[in-house]
């Protein structure tokens, strides 16, 4: 019958070897299958489509039996719903393996390599370490699809509010560019590193023009940064105050700029600027 009960865990627990492959049976198709070398699985036989066939459940004693009870309830479900349980168990573990791949941690390492070929060794152990230190120990583990931007403010603030505001930008700018491969390679659909970049402010810069001859300090305020090996794009607002040659006021327009840099041994080298005034209504 099938919702009779034959074994209990002494008798499974009690098996021992012998010559031959033998069954100690539950009912209801769940049997514990017990080898020469004494070994001991649990199977469950099902007819499906007119077909006797079987589906392993697990080896004992890591399942004990009333788990093996629960599994093969589970799979009795999935035999009256007409689902074949060998073929759902291959897709389920096909499943669990994709949900790995797509967690923060596999998605940055799989970036790391992506780049490390044009990157300098400086760039990938400086990239690496701010991964190592701020991201991955919060959100190493977790799928890269559930990871929203208060989370991730919430890791990131902490690092910027212990004073170390360089390493939390630079941090968020490596975020962003995870989602954004992540976005890619079809592991999630936003990125909320980029979404953010207005709460972890850019930085106070001076920087020099023309060969030196203009100089301008300026303030950022939430770059949007394109980085392609020693190659960086970025744009932002600036208020700026050029000196020695014009004293502008800080009421001056805002000017959006983008700007062309170069990596080189001491840092990022202004190539080329395009300035463009941003008009009020």
């Amino acid at each position: 019958m099938a919702g009779e009960k034959l074994l209990s865990e002494t008798a499974c627990r009690s098996a021992k070897p012998t010559e031959k492959v033998y069954y100690l049976n539950d009912g209801g198709g769940l049997r514990l299958r017990c080898r020469p070398d004494g070994r001991r699985a649990w199977v469950f036989r099902y007819r499906l489509n007119g077909k006797e066939r079987a589906v392993g459940l697990g080896p004992y004693p890591h399942i004990h039996l009333g788990i093996a009870r629960a599994k093969a309830s589970d799979t009795r479900k999935l035999v009256s719903e007409g689902i074949n349980p060998y073929i759902d168990k291959k897709v389920q573990k096909a499943k669990r393996a994709t949900e790995e791949n797509h967690t923060f941690g596999s998605v940055a390492h799989e970036w790391l390599d992506h780049n490390k070929a044009t990157w300098s060794a400086n760039h990938l152990e400086r990239n690496g370490g701010l991964l190592r230190r701020y991201l991955m120990p919060d959100l190493g583990r977790l799928p890269i699809q559930s990871i929203e931007e208060s989370y991730l403010f919430s890791v990131l603030k902490p690092v910027y509010d212990r004073g170390r505001k360089e390493s939390a930008r630079r941090t968020r700018a490596i975020a962003a560019q995870i989602f954004a491969y992540g976005k890619d390679t079809h592991r999630c659909t936003h990125n909320p590193a980029k979404d953010m970049a207005n709460q972890i402010a850019g930085r106070k810069a001076s920087e020099s023009l023309n060969g030196g001859k203009t100089e301008f300090v300026t303030t950022i305020e939430g770059p949007v940064v394109s980085i392609h090996g020693d190659v960086a794009v970025a744009s932002f607002v600036r208020w700026w105050n050029i000196y020695p040659h014009n004293q502008a006021s800080n009421t001056s327009p805002p000017t959006w700029v983008t700007l062309v840099l170069i990596k080189e041994s001491s840092g990022w080298l202004i190539k080329h600027t395009h300035q463009s005034l941003l008009l009020g209504n």
